[in-house]
């Protein structure tokens, strides 16, 4: 129970952070809210607490907490005011998740009974429990799909930045979804209740760093594949020489600004107009410049 008691509480200081900081979007609220209620669901279901509402209650308001994370989190890496397409997609997402619910909380073909394991309770599956399975394995592929897409498709370097914390933030969920669904298959009797409270805390730490209103820092500056990675060593290593005195203070400016415009010429895709523009001087400056630097293009 301690997993899914700390990840409620820790959900409830972001929450309240949140609520206090400005610039935090309605969306970043309602996903740690929909989190904070699925580790509550998570908890009601450790300890049985209400005595009122049975076993069987919990077990399934447990699986409707799943799904509701599973369609937010959708809902919150897509990009809904530059893409209606997206919006369109999280509606046809919905649809199926709305008939998910109803027939986990009003038949038996996801969710037929609970049984004891240990010191907690766990569902029997029904006729159509890999429904649930497929759902949440689907919704998360098309989430990457929809994070890619947005990350490389975007012109503002914060959305840019959000959406890369994001893509990694679902790393821990992915994983913690792909082995509980698999062992489940292979026949293994799997509290889940253990596990997806630190991968969700896990995702809204990371998913955290990436957002402005709390001083975002760039996760690309570490992953050598990255624009960020590449100028950051070029900088790295000239301040090094500098400090070394190995190079002069003339050829300390001339390296960084090198590196300053590979940079914007390769976050730009080598277009010279874009890397011009976002620079803010004219084409034909930055042609010169990067002539004078030998830097192809």
């Amino acid at each position: 129970m301690a997993p899914a008691l700390v990840g409620l509480g820790l959900k409830l200081v972001m929450l309240l952070m949140s609520r206090w900081t400005r610039g935090a979007d309605a969306a970043w609220i309602g996903f740690i809210a929909v989190f904070a209620m699925h580790n509550l669901s998570e908890v009601l279901v450790f300890t049985r607490f209400a005595e009122q509402l049975s076993a069987d209650a919990l077990i399934r308001s447990y699986y409707v907490c799943c799904v509701m994370v599973s369609i937010y989190g959708l809902y919150y890496v897509s990009d809904f005011i530059r893409s209606p397409k997206q919006k369109l997609v999280w509606f046809i997402a919905a649809i199926p998740a709305v008939l998910l619910i109803i027939a986990i909380v009003a038949t038996d073909t996801v969710i037929a009974g609970y049984s004891f394991i240990e010191y907690s309770i766990t569902a029997i599956k029904g006729e159509q429990y890999k429904l649930f399975q497929y759902f949440s394995l689907a919704n998360m592929v098309i989430a990457i799909v929809v994070l890619s897409y947005n990350y490389r498709t975007a012109t503002d370097p914060k959305q840019q930045l959000r959406y890369a914390y994001t893509f990694f933030a679902l790393i821990p969920m992915i994983l913690a979804t792909t082995a509980v669904i698999l062992l489940m298959m292979a026949g293994y009797r799997i509290n889940a209740a253990m596990v997806f409270p630190i991968a969700s805390t896990l995702f809204l730490i990371i998913s955290v760093q990436g957002r402005d209103s709390y001083t975002a820092s760039d996760l690309r500056r570490w992953l050598p594949f990255t624009q960020e990675y590449r100028v950051r060593k070029a900088v790295e290593f000239a301040l090094s020489q500098y400090a070394l005195e190995n190079i002069q203070h003339d050829d300390l400016m001339v390296m960084l600004e090198r590196a300053m415009i590979q940079y914007k010429h390769g976050t730009n895709d080598a277009n010279l107009c874009k890397a011009a523009k976002s620079m803010g001087v004219s084409s034909d400056t930055l042609d010169l410049m990067l002539k004078r630097m030998h830097i192809p293009h």
